[in-house]
């Protein structure tokens, strides 16, 4: 597990966190579909930025919320086409193609010819997290993966040539502080963060509220951040409306739900229900066990923000707003805008009903997917009453108790449970 994030109080939940879906580096359970996803529109929006086309200029793409994101594995797409937009003269090699060794590299290097067209663009990387943030794992990630923006044998394959021309920063600050000077961001990224609560939990104050305005105080902050043109997308978790309740784990039974936060509530409450009656858990902490520091917004919620934005952003693609047809804000027809989110099935459930993966792998990963949305949260409300022995003591009876479950149940509790994910791609104006 990632180090938490922030210390929180009492029994107050956890602000953040970090990799609670995800992780460093993107790879998870949802990763590869949300980045799919993206790689759909990447062309349209990057084509609507508008470049100064000048010698020495630098790009500037920021990741925000980096820890949480899935966004390491869009940098090679992302700046190979803005490559491409400052060079239209000049074959740009294809991300994902070619050398995969060091060997390689020193061999590319070597045959380098030094009438090669020098790159005239260099690019100015900003990965963005809370105050707490250890960016260790997410440097070693950068300094060792092929997918990286920083890999030498990536960057000696581009056309021109990408060495010393990537410039990556981290910068670790409060939650809608300003990370870069005005107007020097042309792309930003932040998926799969702004679901959760960057903020100190408030009693008086209702999760949609406090998440209403993160939201807008996000947009607001990072207005100021972005040239005239530059292109915001944001992914973040999404729910219908009459899935409202479920994450607080208030769910009613009713049919088979499909709504992945029913669906974990309604699992998880029995193991938590019989800590108490065995005595290992009070009843005052284990009703605030179910809720999470997240907050999936309905389509409705969103659009309330984003026109309270308009003076600033325009909304030139989205999945999941209720919206549809073609784009309207950029340059030329594009991808479409989709009415409903990203839905995605969780990849075990799918390998297991392919046959690929056993019914003993396929019950460790629910584990996990439980552990990467619950165990920072429960642990840090259990500190507050419990030793730290004590602490682990419950949570690996409490797994334990999971675990049987899942392992007694004939048909898998996530059998046509998809996650919704909303989709949006914001053009500063």
């Amino acid at each position: 597990n990632h180090a938490e994030r922030r210390e929180g109080h009492a029994v107050a939940v956890p602000l953040h966190q970090p990799g609670g879906q995800i992780g460093v580096g993107g790879g998870s359970h949802f990763g590869p579909g949300v980045r799919a996803k993206v790689l759909e529109v990447l062309d349209q929006l990057i084509t609507g930025v508008p470049l100064e086309s000048k010698e020495g200029e630098t790009i500037g793409v920021a990741e925000y919320g980096s820890l949480s994101g899935r966004s390491l594995q869009l940098m090679q797409p992302i700046l190979t086409k803005f490559l491409a937009k400052a060079h239209p003269d000049v074959a740009v090699r294809q991300e994902g193609e070619g050398a995969k060794t060091r060997g390689d590299f020193f061999s590319l290097l070597k045959h380098h010819s030094a009438e090669e067209e020098p790159c005239k663009v260099s690019f100015s990387v900003v990965h963005e997290d809370g105050p707490q943030a250890d960016f260790r794992p997410l440097m070693q990630q950068l300094d060792n993966a092929s997918i990286s923006s920083l890999n030498p044998v990536w960057q000696a394959q581009s056309q021109p040539q990408l060495a010393n021309q990537v410039y990556s920063s981290f910068v670790s600050r409060p939650f809608a502080s300003r990370d870069a000077p005005p107007s020097t961001v042309h792309m930003g990224l932040s998926l799969m963060d702004l679901h959760w609560s960057h903020t100190p939990p408030n009693p008086a104050v209702s999760l949609s509220t406090t998440a209403d305005a993160e939201l807008t105080a996000f947009l607001s902050t990072r207005a100021h951040e972005f040239k005239q043109g530059g292109v915001l997308v944001l992914g973040f978790i999404a729910r219908s409306e009459e899935g409202r309740s479920s994450v607080s784990g208030t769910a009613s039974p009713a049919k088979q739900p499909t709504d992945l936060w029913t669906v974990l509530t309604n699992t998880l409450a029995p193991c938590i229900q019989r800590l108490v009656s065995c005595g290992m858990l009070k009843s005052d902490v284990a009703r605030h066990m179910l809720s999470l520091p997240l907050h999936p917004r309905t389509a409705k919620q969103t659009l309330a923000v984003l026109e309270s934005q308009q003076h600033a952003w325009d909304v030139e693609w989205s999945c999941g707003l209720g919206q549809s047809g073609p784009n309207t804000t950029g340059e030329g027809a594009g991808q479409p805008s989709e009415p409903d989110p990203v839905r995605l099935p969780h990849p075990a459930w799918i390998a297991l009903q392919a046959g690929t993966l056993s019914r003993v792998a396929f019950a460790e990963h629910m584990i996990q997917l439980f552990k990467n949305l619950y165990e920072s949260h429960f642990r840090q409300l259990l500190r507050s009453r419990l030793s730290k022995g004590a602490v682990e003591f419950v949570l690996d009876s409490l797994f334990d108790i999971l675990h049987s479950r899942i392992d007694d149940q004939d048909i898998s509790p996530i059998k046509g449970v998809e996650l919704e994910v909303c989709l949006c791609a914001l053009r500063r104006r």
